[in-house]
């Protein structure tokens, strides 16, 4: 009997000219349930590019809205013209029981890291910066301007690898494409749900929200005139972590019941903490002020 396989999310990342768009074509065609995300961009189709397999091409002000709508797993502005990974598009592939690989630059990301929990991210290196001088200039389509800034920008890039899960140097293609294929079916048999962690943060804003006002409502002696403030915070506090440990509980139900409670627990607990580290201050300020109104 086969092992259970479960839909990952795999970020591939690597500088110009270091392999990377080789790798993907032969694990994707090694992989039968992995897809290949496709951007929207809102540049104009260039010869030979086709709507929906190259990337697809949307207007300008259509792009802007869905950035306003929170609808971007990560977008960048590109010179004139925007880029982006639509969150629904992941989200219904992995619907279908597929992995999603998405290939983007560090920046994007950096970007997916902020926003979510349960990605794999594989970061593709040449064995050095000259091995990839070599290889840029063999194609001999960059000016020396041009292969100096792709230089510059592959050593910053290199410099953030140590982000990635996973590390591949592509010093011989059949090695890096058995590398790559390993992490896959490696993480395919982890039991990890890929969470939108934006959309946690949000839940957990809005419950904190209303454990202050309750608070408030409440009307502790520490948030009464001439309460003492170290009190109200952790009359805040406790509130606080109650309301973290209702959510993450409510979020673990609706988890697929093939999920790792502990690690999800785990990463989502992280989301939250960091929203009471940053909105706490705030919300004992509101609570005492509507107190002495």
């Amino acid at each position: 009997m086969s092992e259970p396989v479960f839909p990952r999310v795999f970020i591939l990342s690597g500088p110009s000219g270091v392999g990377k768009s080789t790798i993907i074509k032969r694990v994707l065609a090694e992989v039968p349930n992995l897809r290949l995300s496709v951007s929207l961009t809102t540049r104009e189709p260039r010869s030979g590019e086709v709507d929906g397999r190259d990337y697809t091409f949307v207007p300008r002000e259509r792009f802007e809205r869905m950035i306003e709508e929170g609808r971007f797993l990560e977008w960048a502005r590109v010179f004139d013209n925007y880029y982006g990974t639509a969150k629904s598009q992941v989200q219904a592939t992995l619907d279908a029981d597929c992995h999603v690989l998405l290939d983007v630059d560090t920046q994007g990301a950096l970007q997916i890291q902020e926003v979510t929990a349960g990605a794999v991210y594989v970061f593709i290196r040449p064995p050095s910066l000259e091995a990839l001088r070599e290889r840029l200039t063999g194609r001999n389509t960059e000016t020396p301007e041009v292969l100096a800034k792709r230089l510059a920008r592959a050593e910053h890039e290199i410099g953030l690898s140590h982000h990635y899960d996973h590390v591949i140097v592509n010093d011989d293609l059949e090695r890096a494409v058995a590398e790559c294929l390993a992490i896959v079916r490696e993480e395919e048999r982890r039991p990890v749900v890929f969470t939108f962690a934006s959309d946690v943060e949000e839940q957990a804003a809005r419950a904190a929200a209303r454990e202050t006002r309750a608070a408030a409502a409440a009307a502790p002696e520490a948030l009464r005139p001439g309460g003492s403030p170290g009190e109200a915070v952790e009359a805040l506090r406790a509130r606080l972590v109650r309301a973290q440990q209702r959510l993450l509980e409510e979020r673990l139900t609706i988890a697929r019941a093939a999920a790792l409670p502990a690690e999800i627990a785990a990463l989502v607990q992280e989301r939250l903490e960091q929203v009471v580290r940053r909105e706490l201050p705030r919300l004992v300020e509101d609570a005492y002020r509507a107190r002495q109104r």
